[in-house]
């Protein structure tokens, strides 16, 4: 079974459990967002993955999905479920259709196959970014394009991510003050060379706490980020029409090191005039 396929299932179990947990709080808006939006979002990453790694989607699996989505939408879309349960050529009412079981989701892999969408879509934002001059004056061509990536944050960061992490009411997802912690931050013998760059830093990170929860705040993310976009490189190459390579931050320039962190590669694009 390819990447692909693993984190497309994966996705799937991840929306029916959400969906699931939604109808029993009777949350059916939120349920529809889970059976539907998410799961047609999962199945659009799939198809584009497959298309441009060269891979065949598996007939089974899309029929998985299909069959799916039509059990979990049943209890609030139950015509539309229904015609589809017969396009399938399923016998009976959906309405008799057990309820999917599905396997426990590997959040590993539900990171990783984001993180894979994420630095597609960041990429070409990028290159985008980097052919428009002013007026939108086009500045030439991107020609390759160079993801850094980085296992670690530098010290400083570290601290200040541990602080907050210490700071961070999850339940409430709140922090103090932000005065409150900068003058207790800037005291740290860790931070002492980084005031500049300290507030800026606080404010961004507590503010992805708050949208993220304490994911925002680790230190490192859970799988290598090297390998898994050196294992992906094809992909990205044939999805962004260019030359892609992956490399460390410590083997780009200082701007590039202090740029990088983990979970947030920074790009840099060549370009031809």
């Amino acid at each position: 079974t390819q990447f692909v396929d693993k984190a497309f299932i994966n996705e799937i179990n991840s929306c029916v459990l959400k969906a699931d947990a939604c109808y029993e709080q009777l949350m059916h808006r939120d349920a529809l967002t889970a059976g539907f939006f998410a799961l047609q979002q999962a199945r659009d990453s799939y198809r584009k993955s497959c298309k441009y790694t060269g891979i065949a989607m598996h007939r089974d699996l899309v029929a998985h999905f299909i069959t799916t989505q039509a059990i979990v939408l049943s209890p609030i879309c139950p015509h539309f479920s229904e015609h589809v349960w017969g396009l399938l050529g399923r016998d009976g009412s959906i309405m008799n259709a057990k309820w999917p079981v599905v396997e426990a989701v590997d959040a590993r892999l539900l990171r990783e196959g984001r993180y894979v969408d994420f630095v597609e879509t960041d990429t070409r934002k990028k290159m985008d970014k980097a052919t428009s001059g002013k007026k939108g004056k086009s500045l030439g061509t991107v020609t390759a394009a160079t993801i850094f990536v980085t296992r670690e944050y530098p010290a400083w960061q570290q601290h200040v991510l541990t602080f907050l992490t210490s700071k961070f009411n999850a339940e409430k997802k709140e922090f103090p003050s932000r005065t409150e912690m900068f003058q207790e931050l800037v005291k740290a013998p860790a931070c002492k060379d980084a005031k500049k760059q300290l507030m800026p830093f606080v404010a961004l990170k507590a503010t992805e706490a708050i949208e993220q929860g304490l994911e925002a705040l680790e230190l490192t993310v859970p799988f290598d980020e090297v390998d898994l976009l050196q294992s992906n490189v094809d992909y990205l190459t044939r999805a962004l029409g260019v030359p892609i390579t992956v490399e460390l931050a410590s083997n780009g320039t200082e701007k590039t090191q202090a740029a990088c962190c983990p979970g947030k590669p920074i790009v840099v694009c060549e370009l031809t005039k």
